[in-house]
């Protein structure tokens, strides 16, 4: 029953807020930019900022606490022909060996 509540949850937030403007994505691309290198996204959910910065080339990981979030943004990577490094952590307890700037 959670994981059904999980998936339900995570298909609403993709739904409500699927996309980005170009304004917030400018803004974190300047961040990008000036941290250089690759870059981990925190709590990065269905993929909103994560997707359109791996189409636009950049090393890009994600980690959410969410399975079933991660699982939406799988899918909509794999129909990106994308294939993200993506973890399932929670940030209070985070273990992941690669760097990031």
């Amino acid at each position: 029953m959670r994981q059904r509540v999980s998936s339900l949850l995570a298909r609403l937030y993709d739904y409500w807020s699927p996309h980005i403007d170009e304004e917030e994505l400018s803004f974190y691309r300047q961040m990008i930019h000036e941290a250089g290198g690759k870059v981990l996204e925190l709590a990065c959910a269905a993929g909103r900022l994560l997707l359109p910065f791996l189409q636009e080339g950049y090393d890009i990981e994600g980690v959410d606490s969410s399975k079933a979030m991660l699982d939406i943004l799988r899918a909509k990577a794999k129909k990106a022909n994308l294939e993200p490094k993506l973890y399932h952590q929670k940030l209070e307890s985070l273990e992941i060996r690669e760097r990031y700037n």
